[in-house]
């Protein structure tokens, strides 16, 4: 399997590491001179890609099958699969809602919210290249725009809270660490 890996941050660093490791990776580097956003560096892969590829931040772990995904993906026809994931979150104080002149509507004390979030992990049409613009900064969620704009395609696979982990958040990373070591 070959990968692709889009490096700006720390660019040495993540080269110096893959090339030292056990296990050898086909691997090509491609570099961004400015910033380009989550999708504008894409554009470099015109006419290298020719099939469904993934594409995912560095700073998530996502536990997953991957070729679920992938037949989620061709069976629903996508042009674009995002992988979502459920977020729980706790709120540690009583939440109040107003109306006009300050009068009190209700209190929630310590509510729970539930989200679908973008987990950053997604799976593409190659045709998809065509529409990210050369050389500009340009978010993932810019293409899902551009895709939903012309009534293209767009699916998501859920995983569960558990599978899913932004080890970009030290908070998190730890935790996820922890549960490793389980």
């Amino acid at each position: 399997m070959r990968f692709f890996l889009s490096l700006n941050y720390k660019a040495d660093m993540i080269k110096y590491y893959l090339s030292n490791l056990s296990h050898p990776y086909d691997v090509s580097y491609f570099e961004e001179d400015i910033p380009l956003g989550t999708a504008g560096s894409l554009f470099l892969l015109k006419n290298k890609i020719s099939s469904s590829f993934f594409i995912s931040n560095c700073d998530i772990i996502i536990d997953q099958n991957i070729i679920d995904i992938y037949d989620y993906h061709k069976e629903n026809k996508n042009e674009m699969t995002v992988v979502g994931s459920l977020k729980h979150l706790k709120i540690p104080y009583g939440t109040i809602e107003t109306g006009s002149n300050g009068l009190l509507l209700s209190l929630k004390e310590k509510p729970e919210l539930t989200f679908f979030i973008n987990s950053g992990m997604y799976l593409l049409e190659p045709e998809l290249l065509e529409e990210i613009p050369d050389n500009t900064f340009f978010h993932i969620t810019d293409l899902i725009e551009t895709i939903k704009a012309r009534n293209g395609k767009v699916g998501v696979f859920p995983v569960s809270e558990n599978s899913w982990h932004d080890v970009g958040e030290w908070k998190e990373y730890f935790h996820t660490m922890l549960l490793q070591e389980k």
